[in-house]
């Protein structure tokens, strides 16, 4: 098992750097195979929340002194469920207080937020108009804490019910289902309580002629889960016209006939420090991207980013957020861009194209690729 010690989790409340060092190998565990494809309903993972979660903020740095706030839920907090529930021989539990463990076949490494997923983020929201996330189908792979999804969701959600006429689909996809119990739906809950969608249900929770129940997202707090919440989340869901799905496995099993058709816009961050996963991971973004038909995206280039050149009017994106090589487990953009351009005769899948549209050269090399399909 390899540990790559990022230490991505240790965040420097007033500079938002992140350490980064060099990993080394650590000692091989059994995989236990690869976890087949499962769909679990949002109603069931609410339902399975405990009654009470902490939070904290992410602080995005951006271009030009701007920055960004989402709020996430505290690992320690999700530490607190798993011991709470009597599951603590779980690999969720074994790999929750560790700087970023990858153990192939059982856990890989979804628990942390990574340095490449805000690169991501900042992309967005520098290239990308709000309405190009209307009338898509949106998947981020290998979702983990889901930051970039979650900007996303919090553009949806500051939009106005009524001008949602075209919906939105956002969907999940990690290998682990204790990941998107643990992180990833308690960060979409928090995503959309820290909203202007939320302001009717915390307009029902005052009492008496106080103001609304105010929410900060810069202050780390705690959000009661009640039935009352749970169900106006699911009522703002309708009412905005945004469908979320979340599915659990290996990208090999990933099937998009079974979760409503391709996808417009595949986010994925973090996702190619393997060499082997890789031929997986690359026929899956083939084998959902909408390469034909569809409205163009309205993406746009910025002066404050380091782009090598401009995306004209694409039907479909897929943009990849990456180190550019992940020391002792052989993965990175070489080998990633490498079997991109060539093509997969087992599969079918033609030769692909990768252009960097974000770098970062500071450190250990950042680099966030969007990848078009011939």
């Amino acid at each position: 098992m390899f540990k790559f010690d990022f230490q991505i989790d240790d965040i420097d409340d007033e500079t938002n750097i992140f350490s980064a060092s060099t990993p080394q190998p650590q000692e091989d565990k059994p995989t236990f195979g690869e976890n087949s494809f499962d769909e679990h309903l949002l109603q069931d993972l609410l339902n399975r929340l405990p009654s009470r979660i902490s939070y904290s903020p992410l602080h995005i740095p951006l271009t030009g002194g701007r920055s960004l706030t989402l709020v996430r839920r505290d690992l320690f907090d999700a530490r607190f469920q798993l011991l709470s529930e009597g599951t603590g021989e779980s690999p969720a539990l074994e790999y929750l207080d560790a700087p970023s463990d990858l153990v192939p076949g059982v856990y890989e490494g979804g628990l942390k937020t990574w340095e490449c997923s805000l690169d991501l983020i900042e992309y967005l929201v520098t290239a990308l108009l709000d309405e190009t996330y209307r009338g898509r189908r949106i998947l981020e792979l290998g979702c983990g804490t889901a930051v970039p999804s979650l900007y996303i969701l919090r553009e949806l959600f500051s939009s106005t019910p009524t001008a949602a006429k075209e919906g939105a689909n956002v969907h999940f996809q990690d290998f682990n289902l204790s990941v998107l119990e643990l992180v990833t739906l308690p960060n979409i809950l928090l995503t959309w309580y820290a909203s202007p969608a939320s302001f009717t249900f915390r307009c029902e929770q005052r009492h008496d002629d106080d103001p609304p129940v105010p929410i900060n997202p810069s202050t780390p707090s705690e959000l009661s889960i009640t039935p009352e919440l749970k169900s106006a989340f699911l009522t703002s869901l309708l009412k905005h016209n945004i469908s979320i799905r979340l599915f659990s496995g290996s990208w090999s099993d990933f099937d998009h006939y079974d979760t409503g058709g391709k996808y417009d816009i595949i986010l994925t961050s973090e996702t190619i420090y393997s060499t082997s996963s890789l031929p997986s991971l690359i026929d899956k973004i083939h084998s959902v991207s909408a390469t034909g038909g569809g409205k163009p995206l309205n993406v746009f280039t910025s002066p404050q980013l380091s782009i090598s050149r401009s995306i004209t009017t694409p039907k479909y994106l897929c943009l990849v957020a990456a180190k550019v090589l992940y020391f002792g487990v052989g993965g990175g953009v070489s080998e990633f861009t490498k079997l991109i351009e060539t093509p997969a005769k087992t599969t079918g899948r033609p030769r692909g194209k990768v252009e960097t549209v974000l770098e970062r050269n500071v450190g250990v090399g950042r680099r966030v690729m969007n990848v078009q399909w011939a």
